[in-house]
């Protein structure tokens, strides 16, 4: 388009130093004998006129579509940024299916247990348990136990349930504590106890934390 605008504006300027040395020369005649020129001209810059303005017109044509894509592509971009944080936000609050206890006690005595049933298995069915488990001394820092360990309970049929330990538990021990995961029944618990082979008192404190998938 640009070219086309270049292209008209040489054509009216060579028609006018064709023109004007002739209208010089007869100065003589009719003043309205350069009418035609006029008229020529004022055509030519119409059309010039004309011409700008079409170029204008589709410029701001063509900005406006600029600007559109670029709101789609804002927009587009937005959706997917609300759309992945929406996706992060759930991932975020997803809840595995885990119920957790807490239990804490004290064991005074050699001999001393503590049991606490987490949940009933049932029959044709499977679990997850995770422990962990912390005993120590209140009256010194020579005994104590921490331990944390995974297992499966399951049940085949109506049979009572069976325990798999799986890996090997963590147990760092100085040997007065013990603690494990037993079944009383179809009940799931897990017991403390300090040993009755190491005589003499102590204020064992003790917090388990439990967590299973049922």
């Amino acid at each position: 388009m640009e070219n086309k605008f270049i292209l008209i504006l040489s054509l009216i300027l060579a028609i006018a130093m064709i023109m004007v040395p002739a209208s010089a020369a007869n100065d003589n005649k009719d003043l309205t004998q350069g009418q035609p020129f006029l008229d020529v001209w004022e055509a030519l810059t119409s059309g010039l006129s004309d011409l700008q303005d079409n170029i204008d017109a589709e410029e701001a044509a063509r900005i406006a579509d600029d600007d559109t894509l670029q709101d789609n592509i804002d927009a587009e971009e937005a959706a997917r940024i609300a759309a992945d944080n929406a996706l992060q936000d759930n991932i975020d609050g997803m809840d595995d299916g885990r119920s957790v206890k807490v239990f804490t006690g004290t064991l005074l005595n050699p001999g001393d247990t503590a049991t606490h049933t987490l949940y009933t298995q049932s029959n044709h069915d499977s679990s997850y348990l995770e422990l962990l488990v912390l005993v120590h001394d209140g009256n010194s820092n020579t005994n104590r136990l921490y331990h944390h360990g995974e297992y499966a309970w399951y049940r085949e049929w109506t049979n009572p349930p069976t325990k798999q330990v799986l890996g090997t538990p963590i147990d760092t021990s100085t040997g007065r504590y013990k603690v494990d995961t037993i079944a009383s029944g179809n009940d799931i618990q897990v017991k403390v106890e300090q040993l009755a082979s190491f005589p003499g008192s102590t204020n064992g404190h003790y917090t388990i934390i439990a967590k299973w998938i049922p």
